[in-house]
């Protein structure tokens, strides 16, 4: 009876490995939904960020576009108020009447506008404020006193840190490209031509713009898309000259993106 006991103290070889085999095998599955709830988590929050940053840019752009052609009093003309002006930095010639222009670079992608400001002090997208000389409401402001905007796609090679800027001055980061196109109108009455949409790079600067449409691409960092294929950026690619597709696809470096875009009609423009 006590050799029995004895030869029954501690574990057998088997009974070690067994324990450590299902030990083993518990330690996995816990890593493994370690990661991939880790994975998932960058994941959300990688498109939570790209959401946020669409909606920002949006927000900022469309109220640029909208203020595109104010005028403090109606009663001024807009060949009197907006008269023809040439080339100048980072913007094209702006015809007569003309409140919106392509960029002078027309590699690049953006678009310039023009505007009176309605108030003295008037803050700019740049941060820069707008001063009048005649600061009573509805007065005309005095020759050259309109606001330039300048906004500009500034690429990167780390797609996420690509960024839309306000003559220079960052509105946001994590635009990877940036795509804008003109609706043209009739120069003598204020309407649509029949088919008004026209690259912004192959505006000739002396048609009348009367819309804006611009699309951005939003990318993460790197290495959030586990190897997947991004339906969204595959479209995007799509519609895209050989060179920035290639651009783009040799920087992808399995990020995730979202698209946002709008349509701006030039209410100061059109009835």
């Amino acid at each position: 009876m006590k050799n029995f006991k004895r030869r029954s103290l501690g574990l057998s070889m088997i009974e070690l490995l067994v324990a450590l085999a299902i030990s083993s095998f518990l330690i996995l599955g816990i890593t493994q939904v370690y990661i991939n709830n880790k994975s998932n988590y960058g994941f959300q929050q990688s498109q939570a960020g790209n959401m946020d940053a669409g909606r920002f840019l949006q927000m900022i752009l469309d109220e640029q576009v909208n203020k595109a052609g104010y005028r403090r009093t109606p009663l001024q003309g807009l060949g009197t108020a907006f008269k023809a002006k040439g080339a100048e930095a980072d913007c094209a010639a702006y015809p007569n009447k003309g409140v919106v222009t392509r960029l002078s670079d027309t590699d690049a992608q953006g678009f310039c506008i023009r505007y009176q400001p309605a108030v003295n002090g008037e803050l700019m997208c740049d941060g820069k404020t707008l001063s009048l000389t005649n600061t009573k409401a509805f007065a005309e402001p005095s020759a050259g006193e309109y606001a330039n905007v300048v906004i500009k796609h500034e690429w990167d090679d780390d797609l996420h840190l690509g960024k839309i800027t306000c003559n220079g001055e960052e509105l946001i980061e994590g635009v990877a490209d940036f795509d804008v196109e003109f609706l043209l109108g009739e120069n003598t009455e204020r309407r649509f031509r029949d088919k008004p949409y026209i690259k912004a790079s192959s505006y000739n600067s002396s048609d009348i713009i009367r819309g804006v449409k611009y699309s951005a691409l939003l990318a993460s960092r790197p290495n959030q898309r586990g190897g997947m294929d991004s339906a969204v950026f595959t479209v995007w690619l799509d519609s895209r000259g050989t060179t920035v597709r290639t651009k783009l696809e040799d920087n992808d470096s399995n990020r995730i993106y979202q698209v946002v875009s709008s349509t701006q009609v030039l209410r100061n423009l059109v009835p």
